[in-house]
C-alpha cells in the first residue's frame, strides 16, 4: 500500500516523510488537485485522464471565489 499525504507546514512534511509516506505535498488548493490526480494515476487511471479530471476543478476555484470576470478573460484567450 502506498501512502499519499498533504502536509500543513514544512515540519509536518518532514514528519510525514520520516513516517514513511510515499508522496507528500504541501496543503493548498493546488496541492489538493495534484494529490487527487496523483492518487487517480496510482489507482490505475491513465495520466492524461487524471489531468483532465483535475483541470475540471480549476473553474470551480475561480467561480467560488468571485473571480468570474477573471476566469472569463482566461477562457477567451
Amino acid at each position: 500500500m502506498q501512502v499519499l499525504a498533504r502536509a500543513f507546514d514544512r515540519g509536518h512534511h518532514y514528519e510525514l516523510c520520516d513516517a514513511g509516506a510515499d508522496y507528500v505535498i504541501s496543503e493548498t488548493y493546488d496541492s489538493a488537485l495534484n494529490l487527487g490526480a496523483e492518487s487517480l494515476v496510482r489507482l490505475g487511471v491513465h495520466p492524461f485522464k487524471a489531468e483532465q479530471i483535475k483541470q475540471g476543478f480549476i473553474p470551480i476555484l475561480f467561480l467560488n471565489y468571485g473571480l468570474r470576470s477573471y476566469f472569463d478573460r482566461l477562457v477567451q484567450r
